[in-house]
């Protein structure tokens, strides 16, 4: 039994409802737990960390992405309940990302053996770092064994409102009004994951915070760990020194780790310790974007899902390593209105903590009967679910400086993928189907687009999609005549061209750039025989074949191709708007991944000069014309005189 301390903290939570409120991130495409497996629902849910959605939702792992150093990335999101201001339900999104050492895919969707049981972590036969004889981490991993441990002692904060639930109190942080049992998922500490911000150091950089109400971003932005230090129990002879390059918390300390607070933490003989802020900006904080209840679609005003635009972080030459391996997450909480958990922090009100926790206390309990018109009702409420958290995180990608680009460190460079995965619309749901993200883009002249994309060949063999079953795969080519609504491509020079006649070719990108982008890195000679390997089968050797669409060498829609494509970052030099589509993804399942980038000129300051004198020019012609008009039917004012003397 770990020791009794209770403490009433600020409660840095937001306090949910409880209805199965499910989030999947799209781009970067969200895990939800899956890594591999060719199941239609994810095999492990307890793999890496707990999301609470549903177990059809993700997408499996492909070869990693990277994004260049202040490159903006457009991460986009769709979450089934109501969000944004002015709406039926409170909700609030946390978005942050954090890079390390240890952080991994890992090969297998297996729990990793230090789960359940942390003597196991020490032990060589069950090493939570085991390799495979490739290399490769066998398991999967984001925050550590350490921090999983430190949170496993630590006491919980008792100080927190758990209405009539009964927490284990044999688990530390561990136990929630959400997790009461203390169940593990990966090393996650579920504390930390239930509330935000977090009041002991956690390895996660806040990026953005995105509100129902904007009253409460101060707060937010100067609780944020990117700005204020935390604070953890150690031993007096603890010789750790904090190395926040390096992304290290303080290691497991098993007689001190328990204390959360630092008068119970010097009552043991324990060091108060202070872990610095991470050094960097506070995160942006805005309104979250309306979208509706039971719904998981586009948001208000837009024809698209939720995006948040992330500038990623200014990444030097000799910080590459550092930023080798990273992750995003996203939680999302929706909140109820029966009683107001804010009370306390921006009010006079009496804030709902532990002085109201209990059957005999709490403002909600447990599926109670109200009597109405003379007969009971039963509402539907889990007060477990009252403080619900939803998560998806991202799998591994990589943040990589632009020393050996050429590109100017100020030049704007806007990253292009594919989002969504393979099979119609009921079959990839709670997922989507593919498309371009962003699906139109506008960006200015000499401006970067950095196109890359990634996917799978695990996908369950029987979803629909054209091409070798199971597969992901997407190309770009222009569209014919320039015109976003139609479903041929141009040709890419005048060699397509089978008559005489002088035919539009594509101009989006230059000859050979085109041909890359349309064919990919498939074999650029075709089969001498329909036995030949490592070549394009041609038309009558496909034909002949009883098996096209999963011919491994039929080049036609993809198939010899990897998942995952990138070139570097393409610089477009003059004004322009561009129609494009995949060849492959443009059928009866996925009946149109198309995009469109449009290139805007810079208003230079001869323009800008011209705008801002011909506007003051307008101005003053419509204080005349007002002037003149007053003057007419007054015409003994003062304004009479005045144009009179004119």
């Amino acid at each position: 039994m770990k020791p009794s301390v209770v403490f009433h903290l600020v409660l840095l939570t937001i306090l949910s409802t409880g209805i199965l409120a499910d989030i999947y991130m799209h781009n970067p495409r969200g895990s939800n737990n899956r890594l591999n497996s060719k199941n239609e629902n994810t095999r492990n849910n307890n793999r890496m960390f707990d999301s609470q959605n549903n177990d059809a939702g993700g997408y499996l792992v492909g070869p990693n992405m990277f994004y260049y150093s202040q490159s903006l990335l457009q991460l986009e999101w769709t979450a089934q309940h109501a969000c944004g201001p002015d709406n039926k339900a409170h909700c609030d999104l946390v978005i942050q990302y954090m890079c390390g050492p240890k952080v991994r895919d890992g090969a297998r969707d297996e729990d990793n053996p230090a789960l359940g049981n942390n003597d196991l972590i020490q032990q060589k036969n069950n090493n939570p770092d085991e390799l495979l004889t490739n290399g490769d981490f066998k398991f999967g991993q984001h925050e550590t064994p350490d921090y999983f441990q430190a949170c496993d002692a630590r006491e919980r904060n008792k100080g927190l409102f758990t209405a009539d639930q009964n927490l284990n109190n044999d688990v530390g942080a561990r136990a929630t009004r959400q997790n009461p049992g203390g169940t593990q998922r990966g090393f996650e500490c579920p504390e930390e994951r239930d509330y935000y911000p977090y009041w002991h150091p956690t390895p996660w950089k806040d990026i953005a915070v995105l509100v129902s109400s904007d009253s409460l971003c101060d707060y937010y932005k100067k609780q944020s760990q990117n700005v204020r230090s935390k604070n953890y129990c150690s031993s007096p002879n603890s010789n750790f020194r904090v190395d926040r390059n390096n992304w290290e918390l303080p290691p497991f300390d098993a007689e001190f780790d328990q204390y959360n607070n630092r008068l119970s933490c010097e009552s043991a003989g324990g060091k108060w310790q202070t872990y610095p802020a991470w050094g960097i900006s506070p995160p942006d904080c805005q309104l979250a974007e309306w979208s509706r209840d039971n719904h998981l679609g586009n948001v208000r005003g837009t024809d698209t899902t939720a995006t948040y635009l992330w500038i990623l972080p200014d990444v030097s030459r000799d910080e590459d390593s550092k930023y080798e391996n990273c992750a995003l997450r996203i939680r999302y909480n929706i909140s109820t209105s029966d009683y107001a958990p804010w009370g306390g922090v921006d009010s006079d009100d009496r804030m709902v903590d532990a002085s109201l926790n209990g059957k005999e206390k709490s403002p909600v309990v447990n599926d109670p009967d109200l009597l109405l018109a003379g007969f009971n009702k039963t509402l539907a409420i889990n007060t477990a679910q009252f403080g619900r958290t939803f998560e998806d995180r991202s799998h591994t990608f990589s943040i990589r400086s632009r020393h050996n680009t050429g590109i100017d460190s100020n030049a704007r460079i806007y990253n292009l993928n594919v989002r969504g995965k393979r099979g119609n619309i009921v079959q990839a749901f709670p997922s989507v189907e593919y498309d371009f993200t962003p699906n139109d883009l506008r960006i200015k002249l000499k401006d970067y687009v950095h196109f890359q994309w990634t996917g799978s060949d695990n996908n369950p063999q029987n979803y629909d999609g054209e091409g070798k079953a199971g597969t992901d795969r997407s190309n770009i080519v222009q569209i014919k005549n320039n015109d976003g609504r139609g479903n041929v491509p141009s040709f890419i020079s005048q060699d397509d061209v089978k008559t005489t006649d002088s035919v539009p070719v594509q101009t989006m990108f230059d000859p050979e750039l085109a041909k890359e982008f349309a064919h990919l890195d498939q074999p650029t000679t075709f089969c001498a025989s329909a036995q030949d390997t490592d070549c394009c089968k041609t038309y009558e050797q496909l034909e002949n074949s009883n098996n096209r669409d999963n011919d491994d060498w039929n080049c036609n829609v993809l198939n010899a191709a990897s998942p995952y494509f990138e070139r570097p970052p393409v610089q477009f030099d003059k004004p322009a708007k561009y129609h494009y589509m995949s060849t492959r993804n443009n059928n009866f399942s996925n009946r149109s991944q198309k995009g469109t980038i449009t290139v805007e000129p810079h208003i230079g300051w001869v323009a800008a000069a011209a705008i801002v004198v011909g506007s003051i020019a307008f101005l003053a012609a419509m204080i005349i014309a007002f002037g003149a008009w007053w003057a007419a039917s007054h015409p003994g004012s003062a304004a009479a005189n005045v144009f009179q003397r004119v």
